[in-house]
């Protein structure tokens, strides 16, 4: 089981906070972008997915 003691401490729990935070817009904005690229730009659905490829090669 996970022990729950260690979320007592104030910099882990900061970081977690941090964590999901940034996960949460990274999840968003990767839905966001080609909607915007589609819709206000009028590109198309090829153009708005290869504005997502540089994030997806940075990823280890």
């Amino acid at each position: 089981m996970l022990n729950y003691r260690i979320l007592k401490l104030p910099v882990l729990r900061l970081r977690l906070l941090a964590y999901f935070g940034l996960q949460f817009i990274n999840i968003g904005l990767s839905l966001v972008l080609p909607l915007l690229a589609q819709t206000v730009l009028g590109a198309s659905a090829m153009t708005a997915g290869l504005m997502l490829l540089p994030g997806a090669l940075s990823v280890p």
